[in-house]
């Protein structure tokens, strides 16, 4: 039994157009760790540092 109902576009419903399950994250060329690959990969990153500096700059006082 197939639950899923396909809508005209050829997408199930609850997909949307921007699901491409493509990791954030992918290794390296050269070197031991991981890079970020899309965007969100990239926000994250971001994030993390906005919260890093914060963490440190309010220690510091």
């Amino acid at each position: 039994m197939n639950f899923r109902t396909e809508t005209p576009s050829g997408l199930s419903e609850g997909e949307s157009v921007m699901s491409e399950n493509k990791p954030w994250f992918g290794p390296k060329r050269v070197g031991i760790g991981v890079r970020p690959q899309t965007w969100q990969g990239w926000a994250l990153v971001a994030i993390l540092v906005v919260v890093v500096v914060a963490v440190v700059t309010a220690l510091t006082r």
